[in-house]
């Protein structure tokens, strides 16, 4: 998709936001199914975003193509992805900005989606040797929206 905005003329740094807003069109729908079950599982929001992480990486985020070690939050979920294919996918067609700006960035949006917050200091697209999953639950109810936070 990228590289047919491209071609057609479209700026590489627009085209990758029309691609991230492409993607979270689908990502916002895998988001669904997990929010309402833990809606409906529990009333306290870190057994809910607990619930909701654990359901995207039993999929799409299950072995064997991405491997994560468990950090201990008591106010969420935490994780370290320590191998992505997606970065690895793009990294190696030189696309690591296109997996930041449309795959790394969803995650936001998704963690606000679910009523919470996701604090991240580095990522594998982004030359981390890990991506460092913080996802705290907040007293937020979750996001009703369907469109990207810009």
């Amino acid at each position: 998709m990228l590289d047919a905005l491209t071609a057609a003329g479209v700026e590489r740094g627009y085209g990758i936001e029309l691609v991230g807003d492409t993607c979270w069109k689908i990502y916002a729908q895998w988001g669904r199914l997990p929010r309402a079950m833990a809606l409906v599982r529990t009333r306290d929001p870190a057994k809910r975003m607990r619930f909701s992480v654990d359901a995207f990486l039993r999929f799409p985020f299950n072995r064997p193509g991405y491997r994560y070690e468990d950090v201990p939050e008591p106010a969420g979920r935490a994780l370290n992805m320590v191998r992505c294919p997606v970065a690895d996918y793009l990294g190696v067609h030189g696309a690591s900005d296109l997996t930041v700006g449309s795959w790394c960035n969803l995650d936001f949006q998704l963690a606000h989606m679910w009523g919470g917050s996701l604090e991240r200091h580095g990522s594998i697209a982004g030359g981390a040797p890990l991506c460092d999953f913080r996802f705290r639950a907040g007293t937020l109810e979750p996001a009703e929206t369907g469109e990207l936070a810009k």
